[in-house]
């Protein structure tokens, strides 16, 4: 089983880019951390963080994300993932 990963930080990523990935077996997992320790560690599951879900439709879902602060405001980061099948 190959296993393999991206990390995107808010803070340096572009506001707008693709990424493409193939799935030949198993499944993509998308995963909400934080550095907030400023040292580079990834965090999961801490404090306010929370991410919901809107599903487009069948092949496109948006991820609005709420960072570390208890704000719940779910505006930290909003990205979208579309599933193209060929």
């Amino acid at each position: 089983m190959k296993r393999a990963g991206i990390n995107l930080w808010v803070d340096t990523v572009p506001k707008i880019f693709e990424v493409d990935v193939e799935i030949i077996e198993g499944s993509l997992g998308i995963g909400h951390f934080c550095d907030n320790t400023g040292t580079g560690s990834c965090v999961l599951g801490f404090s306010g963080f929370a991410m919901m879900i809107e599903e487009l439709n069948n092949n496109k879902k948006r991820y609005y994300c709420n960072d570390f602060e208890a704000d719940d405001d779910f505006d930290d980061l909003i990205f979208e993932i579309e599933i193209i099948e060929f």
